[in-house]
């Protein structure tokens, strides 16, 4: 489980969602990967809080049917060679 003080270091915690506010006036949008589903898990119910909407959601990046568009990095490479899969979340929000 997350130690409460990692939670707030993710790029998608309440705090940073709130400076993405500040920083990016309007139609604010994300996409976000990661192989940690505690991770993802908690990033979908942040973004759905703060009102942001999914276009594309994934729980198996590598291996879904739409084959969304992807531009794999290094651990990426490496996660798919072992077959882990990838979460993936595009999301948006549009004032």
């Amino acid at each position: 489980m997350a130690k409460k003080q990692d939670e707030k270091k993710r790029f998608t915690s309440m705090n940073y969602l709130k400076l993405y506010d500040r920083i990016f006036k309007k139609n604010k949008h994300i996409i976000l990967k990661t192989d940690n589903k505690i991770l993802f898990s908690s990033s979908l119910e942040n973004l759905s809080k703060y009102w942001y909407t999914f276009e594309r959601v994934s729980m198996d990046l590598h291996h879904d049917e739409r084959k969304i568009p992807n531009l794999m990095t290094d651990f990426e490479v490496q996660y798919y060679k072992n077959n882990r899969p990838i979460y993936y979340v595009d999301a948006s929000f549009r004032d």
